[in-house]
């Protein structure tokens, strides 16, 4: 397997599919129907790039959007008023800041992006809703590609299946091509990670090994250590499985950073180190602080965190969401479940 079909195998669709299940997870926390979901919408009205809908989910009027095609010379003649129409359409994407539901008519001959996200497009193509990525390795902030429009004729890589007529794939064979892409990538974030040692009769017999640079958001193959040492009293995240990188260089790899499977164990630190202690796993350098982790957070949004088993000064449950961010959850808005108390009495366990 070439080094960009590995990227895309190892990183790009694990990733790609995460994004997918929080999607879907927080469209039916929010009481919206997922991604993919058809639905009948009567048209509300007639705007210059887009078509007003409204439709019913669970007794509910939600109000949605259809990206319109644009129009030819010819056909941008003024037509006549008709009647509200009823329509079937595909649930594309949401925007939960906006509560605007994005939807897309089906296409029978081709695939065409519907969604432009950060990290991942959305597309219709004749068998359904599927999503494509353009963050290829979670140490890669995609730029925006400018020439990337709405309704844009996209190729497909063998489309996997993900759901009831929503799918995950890569771009290729047309304009754009995702392992191409991943090359372009190698070549900006991917270090020297070869040791290079020289013979005993070059050095005056003294064998000697040059030493290993490690390269902000290089790949590198690391080996799992153990978990992170926590001072007592520690405020700074400590939810970290310790990685020796290549010339015994220390890494970090936080609890939000482990795939999905894990992140949802009980205890998803134990369970990582239970699989990988002493094992070779593949791990990027990078500084925290380069990362665009989400900071603006509103009342009411539904946000994964980790317990981290300490108290703050005011006894509240100290939780950490990534490795910058923490936060508190007072001890009466637990549920039962999630409290235990220890034999000494007062600490709580998450």
């Amino acid at each position: 397997m070439a080094n960009g079909e590995r990227m895309i195998e190892q990183y790009a669709l694990p990733l790609l599919e995460s994004i997918v299940e929080e999607v879907k997870w927080l469209a039916e926390h929010t009481k919206h129907p997922a991604p993919g979901t058809k639905v009948d919408a009567k048209v509300t009205k007639e705007l210059d790039d887009l078509t007003l809908v409204e439709f019913e989910h669970n007794g509910k009027k939600i109000a949605g959007v259809v990206h319109k095609k644009e129009k030819s010379t010819e056909e941008a003649v003024p037509k006549k008023k008709k009647k509200a129409a009823t329509k079937s359409l595909i649930v594309v994407d949401i925007n939960h800041s906006t509560s605007e539901v994005v939807l897309a008519a089906p296409f029978v001959d081709s695939t065409r992006i519907v969604a432009i996200r950060r990290d991942y497009l959305c597309a219709i193509s004749p068998e359904g809703l599927v999503y494509l990525p353009t963050r290829l390795h979670p140490n890669h902030l995609p730029i925006t590609d400018e020439k990337l429009k709405i309704h844009s004729v996209v190729d497909l890589n063998t489309p996997k299946s993900v759901g009831d007529g929503v799918f995950v794939a890569t771009r290729g064979g047309g304009d754009v091509d995702d392992v191409t892409r991943t090359t372009l990538i190698a070549k900006t974030f991917i270090g020297d990670v070869k040791k290079i040692q020289k013979p005993a009769a070059e050095t005056g017999g003294v064998s000697s090994q040059k030493a290993i640079s490690i390269k902000n958001f290089g790949i590198y193959e690391g080996i799992v250590i153990g978990q992170a040492t926590v001072e007592k009293d520690q405020k700074k995240n400590g939810l970290f499985a310790e990685i020796r990188l290549p010339g015994d260089n220390p890494g970090r790899l936080h609890v939000s950073e482990f795939p999905i499977n894990l992140q949802n164990c009980e205890d998803p630190l134990a369970q990582f180190l239970k699989n990988n202690l002493h094992k070779k796993v593949i791990a990027g350098k990078v500084r925290a602080t380069d990362l665009s982790y989400k900071s603006n957070y509103t009342i009411g949004e539904l946000v994964k965190c980790f317990g981290s088993a300490t108290l703050t000064d005011n006894q509240e449950i100290r939780v950490e969401v990534n490795p910058l961010w923490t936060g508190t959850i007072s001890r009466e808005n637990l549920s039962d479940d999630l409290k235990v108390e220890s034999a000494e009495d007062g600490i709580v366990d998450l």
